[in-house]
């Protein structure tokens, strides 16, 4: 599902770099947060978080960060590509 949500904002934003990057941050960081509890092994703990619900937390932290940055930052040309000599 996070594929093809991913791939309709590509076919949208292609000319906008780190779009798709930053969504799929985020995505998977709240899939894996919420998930992360049904395992059924033992698992390291990080204060009341599992280590990938902590891990998740970060990612999703530089999900948003991209995305903030996106907003500030908007699309430049790329330049004409050098001619060999």
């Amino acid at each position: 599902m996070l594929f093809l949500l991913l791939y309709h904002v590509y076919r949208r934003n292609a000319s906008q770099h780190g779009i798709v990057t930053a969504l799929y941050f985020l995505g998977y960081a709240l899939i894996r947060f919420f998930l992360e509890p049904l395992r059924g092994d033992p698992r390291l703990q990080v204060g009341f978080f599992t280590i990938g619900q902590f891990i998740s937390l970060i990612l999703f932290a530089a999900g948003v960060m991209l995305l903030c940055w996106r907003q500030r930052h908007p699309t430049m040309p790329l330049p004409p590509p050098a001619i060999p000599s």
